[in-house]
């Protein structure tokens, strides 16, 4: 079953009858689609709806630049596809592999999430580097129908991709054989916690790759018992069974964490990594600014927890965060704190982060009758 999905994962890449530029323009049709459709609910005003949108890159977008926002993770892949691609006419005894983590310390539940990114990023950093790998690494979320189950709702499953690059001769089958026998790495959904694949000589095989770790979250994660072991399971794309309410749960999350924190690079990855930055943040700053501009000021966990309030599930509790790495709304200037007659203002009581591990979702109220869910 390991093999089985690993080649599946594989072959879903890169033997697609798809362009690169095709394969990516049916993932942001899909999500698009999905969060469309997730707003279409009765009682949000014109603005809500504008403003939901605006945080995915629909008809406008925020001012920060949000993992949530669609077009922007459009750009930055064509970006990283460019420097990929670039990377590799460099040196030709490149060889390069696609890796993929995944812990049980990335499920959480859809209902009380609280997402890892920073212990995911810190795990798949030490294993990089006792690897000697140089590399790009993306930290993903997929959502998982069909678990836990039982009434306990659904997961969200945050894993790491990885594009890595070596001139030494790296033997990938025992390096995953010994990470998946090891007890650094636990997936107790029954999929592999690590798989490394070999990638193609070729441009057209780094330019898959490369898109393939920056996109948008189009689709969910079926979990499914293997036909030749009914005690081992497989992780399957669905489309058609990822509803619009779970599309939005994960923008949701999406939105509340910068999109350059999420990508980060090992040795000399680093510095393709900070190509990438440049090249995103500069073209952010450029865009038109038509439709609705989410302010960068705007405190969006607030915005949600405000929206799901009035209209949401009260299954449904604010998103947390295992570090402070998600962006925070800018300083006031000097002038405006000390307020327009001049008087210096009184000194802030420090709090807790909401942000931080430890932090209390705030208090939410339940729906109202005849409201829909979002």
């Amino acid at each position: 079953m390991r093999q089985f999905r690993a080649n599946l994962m594989i072959k879903k890449i890169f033997n697609s009858p798809r362009s690169v530029h095709e394969n990516q323009h049916h993932r942001f049709v899909e999500i698009r689609k999905k969060v469309r459709a997730s707003v279409r609910t009765d009682g949000l005003s014109d603005d809500q709806k504008s403003f939901v949108l605006a945080l995915a890159g629909i008809n406008g977008h925020p001012g920060r630049l949000l993992a949530s926002d669609t077009e922007a993770i459009k750009r930055a892949s064509r970006f990283f596809a460019e420097a990929m691609a670039s990377h590799r006419a460099s040196d030709p005894k490149l060889k390069f592999f696609l890796l993929t983590f995944t812990d049980d310390v990335g499920i959480v539940s859809d209902r009380s999430p609280v997402a890892p990114l920073a212990t995911l990023e810190a795990k798949v950093r030490r294993q990089l580097a006792k690897l000697n790998l140089d590399a790009v690494a993306v930290i993903e979320v997929h959502p998982l129908v069909n678990y836990p189950g039982g009434g306990e709702g659904r997961s969200l499953l945050y894993h790491v991709h990885v594009l890595a690059w070596t001139t030494q001769p790296f033997d990938h089958n025992a390096a995953a054989a010994n990470l998946n026998a090891s007890h650094a790495w636990n997936c107790k959904l029954g999929a592999p916690p690590v798989t490394i694949e070999p990638i193609g000589d070729s441009e057209l095989d780094v330019r898959r790759t490369a898109a393939y770790m920056i996109k948008p979250p189009h689709s969910a994660k079926n979990r499914m018992a293997s036909k030749t072991d009914p005690a081992r399971f497989l992780l399957m794309d669905t489309i058609e069974g990822y509803r619009p309410e779970l599309a939005l749960r994960v923008i949701e999350g999406l939105s509340q964490v910068e999109f350059c924190s999420l990508v980060f690079g090992i040795g000399a990855g680093r510095k393709i990594r900070q190509q990438l930055r440049a090249e995103i943040e500069a073209w952010h700053r450029q865009r038109p600014r038509t439709g609705t501009i989410v302010p960068s000021a705007t405190d969006v966990w607030q915005f949600w927890l405000q929206l799901r309030q009035q209209f949401g599930s009260k299954n449904f509790l604010p998103y947390r965060f295992d570090s402070v790495i998600v962006p925070k709304p800018p300083r006031a200037s000097r002038k405006a704190r000390a307020g327009v007659n001049g008087s210096h203002p009184k000194k802030a009581v420090r709090r807790e982060s909401r942000w931080q591990l430890g932090s209390s979702p705030r208090s939410r109220k339940t729906k109202k009758p005849g409201q829909r869910l979002l």
